[in-house]
């Protein structure tokens, strides 16, 4: 194997409560997509972030998103997908169907662009608000904005975010591909430019990489609220999926070769399980 085939070694396993990626310099305006994905790891796992930091992480984000599309979404796809894949088997967020334009997943899609529930308490019923949590996560108060535990699903999921978890379910190529999707659908082909547009293709660009950057950023924050929900609150895994991806992703623009059964081990390491079947007094 050659040193092209594996991802570069992770540095030093630590709790999300360190510093754990540095911010480029602040006087480079336009740091690399990889730059900007890590710094925006953070935003996943410290709370206490400066607002004036966490605006200029995600500014640089959206910026980095507009100006590759395509990149952005190799990475968040990858990225989804890995998260989604280490929660339970039985999880009903694995087992989605969705639609985005004409592609579809699962065994029920939507006639429209979104995701549907095909297991669990709310089966046949529309996927992407915070009553999709409460198999998790019991309401406790009237208000979901005033529960702690569920606050983060507050806000609705956009049809092509419920959409991009439906299709993580079903691995890294199948996530990829459906946010690829979503930005084709951003930037209809007959769509005409404005007026007065001097760069047409970076006008499109732009648009295309922020429609994957908000469907993409909410349904990862989906994902790691749900890893959350099942007791692991010091979650270092979304860091390092994130450095991960962001080299993986760079490999597949470039079209490198890299070793994609690292993937598997990965998930298996960091997977949760279901809970054991208990049994009754009454069994024996």
């Amino acid at each position: 194997m050659t040193t092209a085939d594996t991802t570069p070694p992770l540095p030093r396993r630590v709790t999300t409560s360190g510093a754990v990626y540095a911010m480029p310099e602040r006087e480079t305006k336009r740091p690399a997509p990889s730059e900007a994905a890590n710094a925006w790891a953070m935003t996943l796992v410290e709370p206490l972030l400066p607002d004036a930091l966490r605006f200029e992480i995600d500014e640089q984000m959206s910026h980095t998103c507009r100006r590759h599309p395509s990149w952005a979404a190799a990475f968040y796809g990858g990225l989804l997908s890995t998260l989604v894949a280490t929660l339970p088997e039985s999880d009903p967020w694995r087992n989605l169907s969705g639609r985005i334009a004409n592609l579809t997943v699962g065994t029920a899609p939507p006639e429209e662009d979104g995701a549907v529930n095909n297991t669990g308490p709310r089966a046949g019923e529309s996927f992407g608000t915070w009553r999709d949590g409460t198999d998790v996560s019991p309401l406790v108060f009237d208000d979901v904005t005033k529960d702690v535990a569920l606050v983060a699903l507050s806000h609705p999921l956009t049809p092509h975010a419920a959409a991009l978890l439906a299709f993580a379910g079903q691995g890294w190529e199948t996530c990829i591909s459906a946010a690829r999707a979503v930005y084709r659908a951003a930037v209809p082909p007959d769509e005409a430019t404005p007026e007065k547009v001097v760069y047409p293709d970076k006008w499109k660009n732009g648009v295309a990489g922020m429609a994957v950057y908000g469907a993409a950023t909410t349904a990862v924050k989906w994902a790691a609220w749900r890893r959350r929900s099942y007791g692991i609150t010091d979650d270092p895994f979304l860091v390092e999926s994130t450095y991960r991806w962001t080299w993986r992703a760079d490999r597949i623009l470039l079209r490198e070769e890299w070793n994609a059964s690292e993937i598997a081990t990965e998930i298996s390491a960091e997977s949760i399980r279901d809970p054991e079947p208990t049994h009754s007094d009454d069994e024996f």
